[in-house]
């Protein structure tokens, strides 16, 4: 008769993928905090880099001490660790920081994890084992990715909203500096400039220099230099209340 996994590993099982999930969620998290924070773009690529980088810094050392100390009190301190690295980021401490903490945790967290199974598991078992434990970290960084998306969403929705609040009113503001500025260029014109103008440019449909040249009982050609002349002056007339504001 196949040996049967132990009772005591389905609370393994479940350690892991809770663990897993928290740290991949907790990455969105901190990527979505980065943005809030309007850091560099390139800082979000950096935040997986400082959790590898603790994987490598730690490699030499973590795997005798889980053979030194009791596995599964080694896990809850790794565990305790990553809650440290989550409360830093929540309390405003670098990101960057943060995450390494919770690198540093799951560095650990790994051997002790691997090596509880075989304590735990009889020979006979260890290849269903270990596929059990790969099949919850797959689904832990599918779901973790998925839940800290769902956890942000709402902020980013928020910070987008306000982000678009704050063009809308930029581009408004710009609007009408630019109305007035041409509603004080048009001052600058006599009548028959600033009407030639208006009705050549500022119409929804604007006349011709023919019907213009009927009106005013003059030349088309006529017509045509005040009206260049008329944006010439308000060319220059906008261009002295710029370098006024700059």
């Amino acid at each position: 008769m196949q040996d049967r996994l132990p009772r005591g590993f389905s609370w393994l099982i479940s350690a892991q993928f809770i663990s897993a999930l928290a740290d991949h969620a907790l990455l969105i998290v901190a990527i979505a905090h980065l943005q809030f924070l309007n850091a560099p773009e390139w800082w979000a690529p950096l935040l997986k880099f400082a959790f590898t980088l603790a994987y490598v810094f730690l490699a030499p050392f973590i795997g005798n001490l889980a053979d030194r100390v009791c596995k599964r009190r080694l896990m809850a301190w790794m565990n305790a660790l990553k809650w440290v690295g989550a409360a830093a980021m929540l309390w405003g401490a670098p990101p960057m920081l943060a995450f390494a903490l919770v690198g540093m945790g799951a560095s650990a967290y790994a051997p002790a994890k691997y090596g509880l199974i075989t304590e735990s598991v009889p020979p006979s078992r260890l290849v269903s084992a270990n596929g059990w434990i790969e099949c919850a970290v797959v689904m832990s960084v599918l779901l973790g990715t998925g839940l800290g998306g769902a956890l942000v969403s709402q902020l980013w929705l928020q910070s987008e909203l306000v982000s678009f609040k704050e063009e809308i009113a930029i581009e408004n503001q710009e609007k009408y500096r630019q109305e007035m500025m041409l509603k004080q260029a048009l001052s600058t014109l006599n009548e028959r400039e600033k009407d030639i103008i208006i009705k050549r440019q500022m119409l929804e449909n604007p006349l011709t220099l023919e019907e213009l040249s009927q009106i005013y009982n003059i030349s088309r050609e006529r017509i045509r230099q005040i009206e260049a002349n008329a944006i010439d002056k308000i060319r220059k007339s906008v261009s002295k209340m710029q370098k006024a504001l700059s």
